[in-house]
């Protein structure tokens, strides 16, 4: 550790200087009186220069002990270049400006009494007492007396190139200001990530707290020093697993494998997927396939004749989960988003699958093939059992329905989405899984009962992201025999924290902003109301019948209104 003795500091600069200028002259603000010239007499009526004559010259090298106070370790006190002002100019390539805003810090009643100006301007930081320095003749003495003026009349913020006060004081006085400073690198501290949007037009030009306050300490994570100059994103306060941590950020639309189940059939790198983000119709059919294997690994199994045998113990509860997870696919379904009007059916999604309506059919034939190898059943069995290992899709379905819901969510639709989570907790195959998801949940609670898909969203891509941090496809294996960043395995880990802003790019369907780019704005709003409608309608179907008529008459109005609207909009 390093301390300096009562009034001495460390030199910052090269200086010369007189003993006379060290706490003679207005005691208060003796750190400022650092003059680098010598000095000579100076006659001259101002209290500011009645002292400054007579003394022994001194000189110190940077870094020099001196006896000098300062209100730092360092005399002069460092001087920081105001990169708010100056711009990017005034920072390095791995660098970023950090401000500082506050609600008022201007000269405006900030003096003693109220008053606008501090009221040592009116003694020291006069015109009059400039004009006398500026008169002097040109040399080191009057620069450094100018320096002197400079560093004892500039209070507030310093400015490099700010003019004297009184003339233009006010540029003294600054609701921002910033310094460059350099970015947080992997495995170090953070606050949280900058504010930011999918659509990075919009982003702010300084680092801010998604509140759109400003850090107020300067620990931002490098935007390009990650793993082959990527970005490094910080995991935030509320999470829960590594919180205020810089680490490398998941790429987006990439699936990682694990050690037990398969990943390969991965649909945002399929050549069909919507080459901006989310999913097509086709997808969706083939991800509802694994859907409807779920089933907990310790009580059954999708790769079984038990498990499609509907009068097995097994096979009703299957039959529950499958009815269960395809009412939630065909209330979430993300009606107008280039997907169709409506899910597939439980039925639909069976028949898509080789063999399996054979299967059910005929449940004794599917127990004689069972164990016979090469069998043909043996192979149906065999793919079923595969479609049970494929967590790529769960999470692939979740999070594309969630980034594709209408704003509001019908309270059915809301209903269905917290209802995934106790569907995952009971029917996921994976027990180990399922634990580590519980612990999940209990820490972050469950999805709130909210109407703006935005919140539904956001709490998935937490979950999510928390999931990730402890999966064998990131840590290489349990998460109890390997650390994050352990020597011997780090090579093979893989990121795990995807940012909230390619989630978003990932998961919403760009049939969404097709709309707008094909018929007029106000088209596409009548469409999306047409979708609302008929979200009305489901709801009032499930209704008892008292309401239906009612609720069918209000939306035949609606209707009407919504045709008779769309025939007076303009075409593009």
């Amino acid at each position: 550790m390093y301390f300096t003795a009562y009034g001495c500091s460390i030199a910052s600069v090269d200086m010369t200087c007189k003993s006379a200028c060290v706490g003679c002259i207005f005691p208060f603000f003796s750190h400022f009186f650092i003059v680098f010239s010598q000095l000579t007499a100076f006659p001259s009526p101002s209290p500011f220069l009645s002292d400054l004559s007579g003394s022994v010259v001194y000189t110190a090298k940077k870094g020099d002990l001196i006896k000098m106070t300062c209100d730092d370790v360092f005399c002069p006190i460092p001087r920081r270049p105001d990169c708010y002002e100056l711009q990017s100019s005034a920072c390095g390539p791995n660098e970023w400006c950090w401000i500082n805003q506050h609600e008022k810090w201007g000269p405006w009643s900030m003096g003693g009494g109220g008053t606008t100006y501090p009221l040592y301007s009116q003694e020291i930081c006069s015109a009059e007492t400039l004009a006398t320095l500026e008169a002097y003749p040109n040399g080191t003495d009057k620069d450094a007396l100018l320096q002197t003026f400079k560093y004892t009349c500039e209070t507030g913020i310093a400015l490099d190139d700010a003019a004297f006060p009184p003339s233009n004081f006010a540029e003294i006085w600054k609701p921002i200001r910033g310094q460059c400073l350099e970015y947080r690198q992997v495995k170090q501290s953070c606050l949280d990530e900058p504010l930011s949007f999918s659509d990075p037009e919009f982003n702010p030009v300084y680092n801010r707290y998604p509140s759109e306050k400003t850090f107020y300490r300067p620990l931002v994570c490098d935007p390009m020093g990650g793993k082959g100059g990527g970005p490094l994103a910080c995991t935030g306060p509320d999470y829960d697993v590594l919180p205020n941590t810089c680490v490398d950020v998941r790429p987006k639309d990439i699936c990682l494998q694990g050690p037990w189940w398969d990943s390969s059939d991965c649909p945002r790198t399929q050549a069909g997927a919507p080459p901006g983000g989310g999913l097509t119709r086709p997808q969706l059919l083939i991800i509802s396939q694994s859907l409807i294997t779920l089933f907990p690994g310790e009580v059954g199994f999708s790769g079984t004749c038990t498990f499609w045998d509907a009068n097995s113990v097994v096979g009703k509860l299957a039959l529950r989960y499958q009815n269960q997870i395809a009412n939630i696919l065909t209330t979430l379904w993300p009606i107008g988003r280039g997907v169709g009007d409506a899910a597939p059916t439980l039925n639909q999604i069976i028949n898509s699958i080789p063999g399996l309506p054979g299967i059910i059919a005929d449940p004794q034939r599917c127990y004689d093939q069972e164990n016979v190898p090469g069998s043909q059943v043996a192979g149906y069995l065999a793919n079923l059992g595969a479609l049970s290992t494929q967590p790529n899709k769960v999470w692939s379905a979740v999070h594309f329905l969630m980034h594709n819901q209408p704003s509001p969510m019908s309270p059915r639709r809301v209903n269905a989405a917290v209802s995934i989570v106790s569907f995952l907790l009971e029917a996921f195959w994976c027990d180990d899984c399922r634990g580590f998801f519980y612990d999940l949940v209990e820490k972050a609670g469950p999805p709130p009962h909210s109407n703006d898909p935005y919140v539904h969203q956001r709490w998935w891509w937490r979950a999510h992201n928390l999931a990730s941090e402890h999966v064998a496809s990131t840590r290489g294996g349990h998460p109890w025999i390997h650390q994050l960043g352990q020597s011997n395995v780090e090579e093979y880990q893989n990121p795990f924290f995807m940012e909230w802003a390619t989630a978003v790019k990932q998961w919403t369907n760009n049939i969404v902003g097709a709309c707008h780019a094909t018929l007029s704005d106000k088209l596409c709003d009548l469409f999306d109301a047409k979708m609302e409608v008929k979200d009305k309608l489901k709801e009032a179907l499930s209704a008892d019948a008292k309401g239906i008529a009612a609720a069918a008459t209000q939306l035949k109005e609606e209707a009407s209104a919504i045709v008779a609207e769309s025939l007076r909009a303009p075409r593009p």
